[in-house]
């Protein structure tokens, strides 16, 4: 089980879908969790006159939720299923799809969307970091911002008179979230711009 946010995130994901013969639609919503870690099927065509729908709970990671996603639709449809028994035919497909886990193919795709999860989750964490920035960042006057920046680039320009006989340095000072989202500010235009004021 994954970890849990201070505050939910109510966004919900939904999506309608039809195929002349049956109408659904699904919603998906994170929640306190870091991350979402449920999947769901919506196959209205999964079979002649047969649709299939099913929700995994990420219990076991979110890269296994979606493993199943990808995969149990196809297990389903065995000799079982093709015989009409149902029933057996989904308990056989669970007990197939669990045998697999630890097979290497199982394993190197669970991994490949597990790398894909780290990756979007710290994508995620860096941009509510970057949100909570420009919250706290609002609540200061604008006076008191210019100031911060303008006391920055004196700090900076300073520094690099002093080590001009040095090479150059080729990081950038550190931008705000409030500046890093208009994007079109770097530090010489920064400096221009502050130097003015």
């Amino acid at each position: 089980m994954g970890t849990y946010l201070s505050k939910p995130i109510t966004d919900k994901e939904s999506h309608d879908t039809d195929n002349g013969w049956l109408s659904c639609g699904s919603s998906s919503m994170q929640g306190w969790r870091e991350s979402q870690e449920d999947a769901h099927n919506c196959l209205l065509d999964f079979d002649k006159s047969v649709a299939l729908f099913a929700v995994y709970d990420g219990h076991g990671g979110a890269e296994v939720a979606q493993y199943a996603a990808e995969k149990l639709p196809s297990l389903v449809k065995n000799t079982l299923y093709d015989a009409q028994d149902y029933e057996q035919a989904l308990i056989k497909a669970f007990m197939d799809f669990d045998d697999s886990l630890i097979e290497s193919p199982s394993v190197e795709r669970l991994t490949a969307l597990r790398e894909d999860i780290n990756e979007e989750c710290a994508d995620e964490e860096e941009e509510r970091e970057e949100l909570n920035e420009l919250y706290e960042e609002a609540k200061i006057p604008i006076e008191d911002i210019l100031l911060k920046y303008k006391n920055k680039i004196i700090e900076d320009m300073e520094k690099k008179k002093e080590s001009e006989n040095e090479p150059s340095s080729s990081k950038e000072s550190p931008l705000t979230p409030l500046l890093k989202s208009v994007g079109m500010f770097n530090n010489n235009c920064l400096r221009k711009y502050y130097v003015i004021i």
